[in-house]
């Protein structure tokens, strides 16, 4: 080999051997970059886990998460501290020193230690005798809480990495949103609880209510239906002739007695439907006579106001499975609130259908009507419209909900239209089966 070519070969060789020492440091560099974000990444993972831990408290998600951290450093001394409203991280540092401060909450992984809180970010403490160096990150919240998280070493000049602040710079983020994270679902709970506490205490109150009142209803039922009676009696000549003024006063009572009757129908039916035993019980039920004797309790009330009502009652007529209690509380309910919202002199029109395909039944006044603003809200539970209860101001709103209640739940629908000032209508329609 000639010298010249030896010397392009040394050369080329020194080269390849430089390229291969450099891919080799490079190499090294990028694993140990590789093993470092490795390293964050399952602390970061590790610390998130931390949250599911949800029977600890929130010293002991602080502990646990420095266990994670000094398990990947090997730092010798790490420190949370958290205080629940916000400041900055020299006030912060002045409260942690001292350890029986109630509202700042300590976790500390190492020897306890203490800052002179001079504000640097580096700065020399001394606990014990021991010299050690603190470094203090203020860990990023949304401003509800003021947290540290410190780092120490024993000796007095140690300085972090690249690494160590690349680390750092990451955990803020981390361990800002698990302890956030942790302390407001402690207060949702805290919140929770009391809202469940209350609630128990409300049912029961609302049970001991439902309860008085079906008592109470059924107590004056008895008393009412034996009232209703007798007056029936006296008005029908039974017990000798009445005068035409006291037939008058009677009738008055009779119907007086008679909406107290309904009424308390109504409010055991609420009752029964907040303690689950609303039921419909379907037996054969021939309306056109339902309609007839419910109308002949309404006769003194319309003869009073001098309305006409006005009902043709159908020569034929399909049985229908239908709650005959209930269903009368119904037609009388519709009934009756027409000749009571119906002006002197007016008329009220019952009708009852047997359509080709269901059945309808109907109850058209000429009376005050609905506004139409209030009428998407009148079939709820205590609702009345505003004239309503200027005419009627000892009305309970319960009328209405129930014949709802009553007549979805048997499978049907309702029927209802209305103008202010010009009347309504209200009635209901089942299906043929």
């Amino acid at each position: 080999m000639s010298v010249t070519k030896r010397v392009v070969f040394g050369a080329r060789r020194k080269k390849l051997e430089a390229d291969i020492e450099h891919i080799t440091a490079e190499m090294y560099r990028r694993n140990v970059e590789l093993s470092e974000i490795n390293k964050t990444l399952t602390l970061l993972h590790d610390i998130d886990d931390s949250l599911l831990l949800d029977s600890s408290t929130l010293a002991e998600l602080c502990r646990d998460i420095l266990g994670h951290i000094q398990r990947k450093t090997g730092y010798e001394f790490l420190g949370l501290y958290i205080h629940r409203e916000a400041m900055d991280i020299e006030e912060l540092a002045q409260l942690a020193q001292h350890s029986d401060r109630p509202h700042v909450i300590k976790a500390i992984q190492g020897n306890a230690s203490i800052w002179d809180g001079s504000g640097s970010n580096a700065i020399s403490v001394t606990t014990e005798g021991i010299y050690k160096k603190l470094y203090l990150y203020e860990v990023r919240t949304r401003g509800e809480f003021a947290i540290i998280l410190a780092i120490g070493f024993s000796i007095i000049d140690a300085e972090l990495s690249e690494h160590d602040n690349i680390l750092m710079t990451r955990l803020r983020d981390s361990v800002g949103l698990v302890i956030e994270s942790k302390i407001l679902s402690d207060e949702n709970k805290h919140v929770l609880r009391q809202l469940k506490t209350t609630n128990n205490k409300l049912k029961a109150l609302d049970e001991a209510k439902d309860e008085f009142i079906s008592m109470a209803s059924h107590q004056l039922r008895t008393p009412l239906t034996s009232i209703k009676g007798y007056l029936s009696m006296v008005l029908e000549g039974d017990v000798g002739e009445v005068t035409d003024q006291q037939k008058e006063m009677l009738g008055t009572a009779y119907t007086s007695a008679q909406r107290m009757v309904y009424l308390i129908s109504d409010l055991l039916n609420v009752s029964r439907l907040q303690t689950g035993k609303f039921v419909i019980e379907p037996v054969d039920c021939y309306l056109p006579d339902v309609v007839s004797e419910e109308l002949k309790q309404l006769k003194e009330s319309a003869s009073a106001k001098k309305i006409t009502i006005k009902f043709d009652k159908p020569q034929s007529f399909p049985t229908m499975k239908l709650d005959d209690t209930k269903i009368r509380q119904v037609i009388m309910n519709f009934s009756d609130n027409a000749l009571y919202y119906t002006k002197e002199g007016g008329q009220v029109e019952i009708n009852l259908k047997d359509n080709p395909k269901s059945i309808e039944f109907t109850v058209t006044d000429d009376g005050i009507g609905v506004p139409k603003a209030e009428q998407h809200k009148l079939f709820a539970k205590f609702f009345r419209a505003g004239n309503a209860r200027k005419a009627r101001p000892d009305g309970t709103g319960l009328g209405l909900f129930m014949a709802k209640k009553v007549i979805i739940a048997s499978g049907g629908a309702i029927i209802f239209k209305s103008k202010e000032g010009q009347g309504s209508t209200f009635g209901f329609t089942f299906p043929k089966t």
